[in-house]
């Protein structure tokens, strides 16, 4: 997907943060990358400044994953005001509304993420909208004070009911 993406945007590039699933898939990778290498940069596992100064520097948010709770990286990268394209797995749909805020990607079709990712890159105002939309959505439903609110209300809805 990443050589079709390179081929059609020469200057792209891909910034993978976390831990390789195994040594297997890693090498599998690898295999497939050799003429753009030069344009994919691994950081392996980052946390705190380093994770946000890796999401500054970024336009999109590209989260490939088979199985998925709630992920928190995608809440992170809304809050960066990153599009995310991301596969339609886990609570991920609660939080990425398709052509909304983002993509969903069914059935981790190499295609759907090619063609989304394109879609961004090729409509500026795209990513601008849903970069909005995300940090919006971030500030109603996922900070400190939201939270707070949530459980409020939660609270006092089970003491309305004794």
């Amino acid at each position: 997907g990443f050589n079709e993406l390179f081929f059609k945007y020469s200057n792209i590039e891909l910034h993978l943060i976390g831990q390789w699933e195994s040594v297997e898939f890693k090498n599998k990778i690898f295999q497939h990358i050799s003429e753009c290498k030069n344009n994919i940069f691994f950081y392996g596992l980052q946390i705190g400044n380093n994770k946000w100064k890796i999401f500054s520097d970024c336009n999109i948010y590209v989260h490939f994953s088979q199985m998925e709770g709630q992920s928190i990286s995608i809440i992170e990268a809304c809050a960066m005001g990153l599009p995310v394209v991301a596969t339609n797995v886990g609570a991920t749909s609660l939080i990425i509304k398709n052509k909304y805020n983002g993509f969903l990607i069914n059935n981790n079709s190499i295609d759907e993420f090619v063609n989304s990712i394109s879609q961004l890159i090729d409509n500026h105002d795209l990513i601008m909208t849903m970069s909005k939309r995300n940090i919006e959505m971030y500030k109603k439903r996922h900070t400190e004070d939201a939270y707070c609110q949530s459980m409020e209300e939660l609270f006092e809805g089970i003491i309305n009911r004794n």
